[in-house]
């Protein structure tokens, strides 16, 4: 049964349990009924506004709060509502002229703060978004997403004790991701989150939580593990990385699916390890590389291409369509292209496709054996195959940083936190180069330099060794 027509507080209710419940279409629609009974107040507006940004229709949401604005110019919550919005259209200067309408206001100073942090992301700026969101919290806005903000702050600055303390927050921030990633542990209680105590003797369960590259990224610390005594460890990760893990000894490998409650005695999600473990930016373990080919991979791609003469190079140049953040990360195909000219050198396709997709047609001279490539263990042995991966931030980069395979990484503009702020090097892969965009979506310019760096390294040397400096590093 539907709200009374004439009771605007009962829909604006009923838009509230909605969004609770992450049906907004249907929040959307209740709190522009609300709007309709009385002319709308502030809170309805920016039920209404929330909903439409949820379902991805920002101009709308931009729409509704102008007329809430208009209704009322000084509605802080509105105002700030709208600096969102303005922020994820890509104006952070907007952004930031609704937000210093607030700060005079004691109540909406902390929320105002916490959306200019978010503008200083959004700038490149991580030292304003490192104040903003401090204050934010001195100021009560102390919420899960503030210290998640703050966390990715320290940690793009290398700043690693308060940053992985403060990263414990994801799980406040994304609680049905996290409770989706490991039914039987999370939503049972089963077993104890471990904290970094005496392993001895325990049986500790890992799991994925993230992705794919991520967890590459963290079985750098299987080896402190299996050192601290513990009588078992178990990794639940994707089936893609079973092999690969088997592969590195002294673990068990189960489907991340198929984790039953009471089946561990302690358990860790494999991003809380470098919290638990206590890394600094001078501890991280296995920069040099701590993966292991599985022979018959390895002996598999030797045989098909290590004989060649030229510089074997693997490409990746776009990550998963699925992730909110990929466009940003992904080159097209045709700005790519720009490498292939490159004399001497044979390109070698490392990008993963289903089966019907084919290699883009400006990429053809690209030899493509991915359809071979079942699992990220035989990925691996390819990788090892060659003498360079040039890669977007997915998951074979990671890959080839824990082979301790030359990599050059194209970074985009404002840097996921684990490739740092700025600089040409990272501290997790000893093995890898950054080209970094300095403009959001000017790729040609970073592949223009790797095109050059190429030339330059191929008239300076036979072998494929990580070269520092150079144009287009930051």
């Amino acid at each position: 049964m539907e709200p009374a027509e004439h009771d605007a507080r009962i829909w604006i209710d009923a838009a509230a349990a909605a969004v609770r419940q992450l049906d907004f279409p249907e929040a959307a629609r209740r709190a522009e009924i609300a709007v309709s009974i009385d002319g709308g107040s502030s809170e309805a507006f920016v039920l209404w506004s929330y909903a439409l940004c949820q379902t991805g229709e920002l101009s709308a949401a931009e729409s509704v709060c102008r007329r809430a604005l208009a209704r009322d110019p000084h509605s802080t919550s509105v105002l700030l509502t709208l600096a969102t919005i303005l922020l994820a259209q890509g104006d952070p200067d907007a952004a930031e002229s609704e937000c210093n309408r607030c700060l005079g206001d004691e109540g909406a100073a902390g929320g105002a703060h916490e959306i200019l942090g978010l503008v200083g992301r959004a700038r490149g700026d991580v030292g304003s978004a490192l104040v903003h969101f401090a204050t934010a919290r001195e100021k009560g806005r102390d919420t899960p997403g503030t210290r998640y903000n703050l966390a990715t702050c320290h940690l793009l600055r290398n700043e690693y004790e308060p940053g992985f303390e403060l990263f414990e927050s994801r799980f406040d921030v994304y609680p049905q991701a996290y409770a989706d990633g490991l039914p039987g542990v999370l939503a049972t209680g089963a077993g104890r989150r471990w904290g970094g105590e005496d392993l001895c003797g325990r049986h500790l369960l890992l799991w994925a939580e993230q992705g794919i590259g991520d967890s590459i990224m963290m079985l750098r610390y299987l080896p402190m593990l299996r050192a601290s005594g513990a009588q078992r460890v178990t990794v639940a990760c994707h089936p893609a990385l079973h092999r690969l893990v088997a592969e590195q000894g002294g673990v068990d490998v189960v489907d991340i699916a198929d984790v039953a409650a009471g089946n561990c005695e302690l358990h860790c999600p494999l991003l809380s390890l470098p919290f638990c473990l206590g890394t600094t930016a001078t501890t991280v373990p296995g920069a040099h590389g701590y993966l292991a080919v599985p022979d018959r991979d390895r002996a598999h791609w030797a045989a098909r291409i290590a004989s060649a003469s030229e510089l074997k190079v693997g490409l990746v140049w776009a990550g998963s369509p699925n992730l909110r953040d990929d466009l940003r990360r992904s080159v097209l195909p045709e700005d790519m292209a720009v490498l292939l000219d490159v004399p001497g050198v044979r390109f070698v396709s490392l990008q993963k496709r289903d089966a019907v997709t084919p290699l883009p047609g400006v990429l053809r001279g690209v030899h493509d054996w991915m359809g071979e490539c079942d699992d990220f263990a035989s990925t691996a042995g390819l990788v090892a195959a060659l003498d360079l991966v040039v890669s977007v931030d997915t998951a074979v980069a990671h890959l080839a940083g824990a082979l301790g395979k030359p990599v050059w990484l194209l970074n985009r503009h404002g840097s996921e936190w684990r490739w740092g702020e700025t600089g040409d090097r990272s501290v997790w892969y000893a093995s890898m180069r950054q080209f970094r965009q300095t403009a959001s979506g000017d790729w040609r310019t970073v592949l223009a330099s790797v095109r050059a760096n190429l030339l330059e390294h191929l008239r300076g040397s036979a072998s494929c060794e990580p070269i520092a400096g150079g144009a287009g590093a930051a």
